[in-house]
C-alpha cells in the first residue's frame, strides 16, 4: 500500500495496486505531479497525481511499466531500488533481488526488456560457488542504488555482501569496484542505512 497525504488539503487517500512491499518511491524529476514506486511484486509503476489520487483496486496493473518475471517460470523478482540518471531523467535503474542491476529508458520500454544489465563478475562467481538454492531467490539481494551526479557511475549494495561501483557507461563488468571492509552487512536493514549515509558523501564529494 501507498499512502498519499496532501498536506495543503489535509487528505489523505491510499494507491492499493503493489502487491508486496512497496520498498521505494521516487519522484519524477521532470514532472513534481508524477512519482514511481518499485515492489516486492517485480513491478515499477508510475503514477499521475494530476489523473488520481488514489487506486482503491487491489493489485491492478494500470499503472505498470515495468514487471520483471524469472525465466521460464511465473515468479516475480522483486525490484527494492529504482534511481534516475541525473544528466538523463528520460533513464533509470533498478536494483533486484537476483543480483543483477537493470536499466531502462522510460520513453521506449518494450516487453520489459532493459537496455543494459549488470551483475559484477565476482559476485556471480560467488553465486556459483554457493551452496544457495539458484533456483530460489538469490542470496545476493540489491538492497539499494544510487547514481553520482555526474551519471556515469552507481553503487550497488548487496545483501550478505559489499557495495560495488558499478560504470554503467562501460560494457564490460569488470569495471566494477567492491569497496573493502564493508561485508559486515547482514539483511537486518543496516545496509540500506549505511549506503544511504554513503551515499550522502559520495555525492557531496562530486
Amino acid at each position: 500500500m501507498i499512502r498519499y497525504i496532501d498536506l495543503e488539503r489535509k487528505t489523505k487517500s491510499s494507491f492499493l495496486c503493489n502487491n508486496g512491499i512497496t520498498f521505494e518511491m521516487v519522484a519524477d524529476p521532470i514532472d513534481s505531479n508524477v512519482f514511481f514506486s518499485c515492489c516486492e511484486d517485480g513491478t515499477v509503476k508510475q503514477f499521475d497525481l494530476r489523473i488520481k489520487t488514489c487506486c482503491e483496486c487491489n493489485f491492478c496493473n494500470e499503472n505498470t511499466i515495468v514487471k520483471l518475471k524469472k525465466n521460464r517460470t511465473s515468479a516475480n523478482i522483486a525490484i527494492a531500488s529504482l534511481a534516475f540518471k541525473p544528466t538523463d531523467p528520460t533513464i533509470f535503474s533498478i536494483g533486484c533481488w537476483d543480483s543483477y542491476v537493470r536499466s531502462f529508458d522510460r520513453r521506449m520500454i518494450k516487453d520489459n526488456e532493459p537496455f543494459y544489465q549488470i551483475c559484477p563478475s565476482y559476485l556471480k562467481k560467488k553465486r556459483n560457488q554457493s551452496t544457495f538454492p539458484l533456483n530460489e531467490e538469490s542470496k545476493f539481494k540489491i538492497t539499494c542504488l544510487r547514481y553520482s551526479n555526474d551519471g556515469n557511475e552507481m553503487l550497488v549494495s548487496y545483501s550478505n555482501e559489499g557495495v560495488y561501483l558499478v560504470h554503467p557507461n562501460s560494457p564490460d563488468d569488470e569495471t566494477s569496484y567492491q569497496f573493502p571492509e564493508v561485508t559486515p552487512m547482514n539483511d537486518s536493514g543496516y545496509n540500506f542505512f549505511f549506503l544511504s549515509f554513503f551515499l550522502s558523501c559520495f555525492q557531496f564529494f562530486q
